[in-house]
């Protein structure tokens, strides 16, 4: 295989973690991580993070409970594609795709409370637990809407 360019998406700084989207929402990792400088890296194995990091954070709600907080006034957010969500989503919903989510966080109402969604929960999951890092108030609708259709 030929040598694909670098693509610098991401700069991390001391403090900063990576690959949590992909332990968050269960899914394989998408990128790949180079140290330009001398370093130390922390490695967490899943078990760890799960109970450590994941569980504390992220809490699921049914659609009843969901339904309750948007009439209450929580918005509801589809984290899937902009292709996704144009061709369906939760009414009144607004898109944060999960693959900008860390660039549209610091724009969010952190007075307000956002009901996470895609269709099995994976990628909703990964998306609440980044927008806890930037003290947004998130929870996930459990089971995502294959399973509240």
């Amino acid at each position: 295989m030929p040598n694909q360019p670098r693509i610098t998406d991401t700069q991390l700084n001391k403090g900063d973690g990576f690959g949590e989207e992909a332990l968050a929402s269960d899914n394989k990792r998408n990128a790949t991580v180079t140290m330009k400088t001398d370093g130390e890296l922390l490695r967490l194995n899943k078990q760890d993070f799960v109970e450590l990091l994941k569980a504390p954070l992220i809490t699921q709600i049914s659609m009843v409970e969901a339904q309750a907080k948007v009439a209450a006034g929580a918005i509801w957010a589809d984290v899937r594609l902009p292709s996704e969500y144009k061709y369906e989503h939760i009414e009144g919903a607004i898109n944060l795709p999960l693959n900008e989510i860390r660039h549209l966080a610091s724009g969010l109402d952190k007075s307000k409370e956002y009901i996470l969604y895609c269709q099995t929960g994976r990628r909703s999951s990964a998306a609440a637990f980044v927008l806890a890092q930037y003290s947004v108030n998130a929870v996930v609708l459990l089971g995502g809407t294959r399973n509240n259709s």
